[in-house]
């Protein structure tokens, strides 16, 4: 039988011009204060992503009457590009008591506000399979961010759970290419994570502790 699909398989991340220098270098304080281990404020952003919702496909029709009455429903004149709704949403989680929701709020301020670029870099989405091999990588281009979703602080609720952060977006156009080759009868694609599956060998450099033992600072046994 066909197995079913897994919601986790596809790797997303925000592009390199969503965190401009200047919010960069900002927010890197917050990294560094709180001993973070990403090199970039791009890194520590993306690392909340929690999913990306694409938009579904909505097919039109008209309907034309014949003699006597008789209803007929036929396809639209839309554009088949604009079948979609163009609409998408990525949810990303509320982290570092709630530092995070306000550093999304000034990196929207600043796009939408400041520094004057229409649209973001392409959003790129890349769709594996359960051996993490690229199976179709979709293209988003001609990005606006159209919703950030709000933020409710309680002196009355104690609890620490998850809060989710909404970002709403709709782009232009979006291409889907697949990844998938023919190589001496085989599929092969761009395989991800293929370093978790190496066995990494031990350094023989390093000295090992011989059992019931103990050594001094020279790697000595004590008692040798």
């Amino acid at each position: 039988m066909n197995p079913n699909s897994q919601k986790d398989n596809f790797i997303f991340s925000f592009p390199r011009n969503f965190i401009p220098q200047e919010l960069e270098d900002k927010w890197m304080i917050h990294l560094k204060n709180y001993r973070k281990p990403f090199p970039t404020v791009l890194d520590y952003v993306n690392s909340n992503i929690k999913d990306i919702t694409l938009p579904a496909l909505s097919l039109p029709t008209v309907e034309q009457k014949k003699f006597y009455g008789k209803a007929r429903n036929f396809r639209s004149s839309l554009s088949p590009y604009d079948l979609s709704s163009r609409e998408f949403n990525v949810n990303l989680r509320n982290t570092d008591h709630n530092i995070f929701y306000f550093l999304l709020e000034d990196v929207i301020y600043n796009h939408y506000i400041v520094n004057g670029v229409p649209f973001f870099d392409n959003f790129t989405l890349s769709i594996l399979d359960n051996l993490r091999r690229e199976i179709l990588k979709i293209t988003l281009s001609e990005i606006l961010i159209t919703g950030f979703s709000e933020i409710k602080l309680s002196n009355s609720e104690k609890e620490v759970d998850e809060q989710i952060i909404n970002l709403s977006f709709i782009y232009n156009y979006k291409n889907i290419e697949y990844m998938m080759k023919y190589d001496e009868n085989l599929n092969s694609g761009e395989i991800y994570d293929e370093y978790s599956t190496t066995i990494i060998k031990n350094d023989d450099r390093i000295p090992t502790t011989p059992p019931n033992n103990l050594l001094d600072q020279n790697g000595d046994i004590i008692g040798s």
